[in-house]
């Protein structure tokens, strides 16, 4: 099932206790596939509960279709296909880990 992903970089995200923002896109070459993964970082540094923070990395998939389109705001737009095999999802997890220091990763 293939997905759009809206390319946002550093752009924040406020709520009540904090934010978020993805501030970093590369892509991994894996048995010929492109697959994309973004790191984040986020903080809840206005939460009545105490403050802390935290990095982690997103994988919203294979790329399909790089940039093809934007949405109403004029930010790029890509195709994705989920990463749905377990083996491939841990070598890439693998690799994040060890290249960004990073070891929270997530798979759309």
């Amino acid at each position: 099932m293939t997905r759009q992903f809206v390319h946002a970089l550093n752009e924040e995200y406020r709520s009540i206790s904090g934010w978020y923002q993805l501030y970093k896109e590369e892509i991994v070459e894996h048995d010929g596939k492109r697959i994309l993964f973004l790191l984040g970082e986020g903080a809840a540094d206005s939460a009545c509960c105490g403050s802390g923070g935290c990095r982690y990395a997103l994988v919203p998939g294979s790329v399909v279709d790089w940039k093809s389109s934007k949405d109403e705001e004029g930010r790029p737009i890509s195709l994705v296909e989920p990463v749905r095999d377990p083996m491939i999802k841990e070598e890439v997890r693998r690799y994040i880990r060890e290249k960004e220091g990073i070891p929270q990763v997530q798979f759309w």
